[in-house]
């Protein structure tokens, strides 16, 4: 993922758009890699990037958000953590990284 703060909003912002969780335009497993990706993002403490992930795990409507990530968003993150966690041990940092989001 690129480095520079505004990149990574403009991608953010892509998927909100284009690959919103209950429209589903690509493969399940794509949507797992693609949320373990953004799952990283939450360790730039970066409130502009938590709130655009929120908005594409939540659903824009936030009054149900709660509903929609239990029938659209639960089991891809959920997926997208095993893969965080399935990282080789000898890879020092990166075996850290799920234990920090």
């Amino acid at each position: 993922l690129d480095s520079n703060l505004l990149a990574q909003r403009a991608a953010l912002d892509l998927i909100i758009i284009h690959f919103q969780m209950n429209h589903p335009v690509i493969a399940n497993e794509t949507y797992c890699s693609l949320c373990a990706i953004a799952l990283g993002l939450l360790l730039k403490r970066d409130f502009s990037l938590n709130r655009r992930l929120n908005t594409w795990l939540l659903g824009n409507d936030t009054d149900n958000g709660s509903v929609y990530f239990v029938n659209f968003s639960k089991s891809i993150v959920i997926s997208a953590l095993k893969i965080l966690f399935n990282v080789n041990a000898k890879d020092g940092p990166a075996a850290v990284k799920p234990f920090r989001i």
